[in-house]
């Protein structure tokens, strides 16, 4: 009588299942993107931090090439951008950042779209 009921509970649960299966995760895309100052002028040395504000994306940081190009993998999503002052304070180019982009502020918000560059003008 117990294999029996042990086989009946092994058949339900092939056919009930155990539960839903997790959802899957977006893959990482590379991103390649620029960030200007006010002036115009390219950032350089400075590192850009990305807060992801919803989905299934992780945090994501780049270091700008002279030009103030970066090259990043993320899980496209919308994002809010930010040079922190712990990353980037010894370097020239932090002082010309304006204040509201030294913290995560929603106010600072981009999309990763998978394949569409990224333009960070700061204003």
């Amino acid at each position: 009588m117990r294999i029996a009921s042990a086989c009946l509970s092994l058949a339900l649960a092939a056919v009930v299942g155990c539960g839903s299966s997790p959802a899957l995760k977006p893959d990482p895309v590379e991103v390649s993107g620029e960030v200007k100052l006010p002036s115009g002028a390219a950032a350089k040395d400075l590192t850009v931090s990305f807060q992801p504000t919803g989905g299934d994306a992780m945090p994501a940081g780049a270091k700008l090439q002279s030009g103030g190009q970066f090259t990043v993998k993320m899980i496209p999503g919308p994002y809010v951008f930010y040079f922190s002052e712990e990353a980037n304070a010894k370097f020239a180019a932090y002082k010309n950042v304006p204040e509201k982009y030294k913290t995560p502020d929603a106010a600072n918000t981009v999309t990763i779209e998978a394949g569409k560059p990224v333009v960070l003008q700061l204003n």
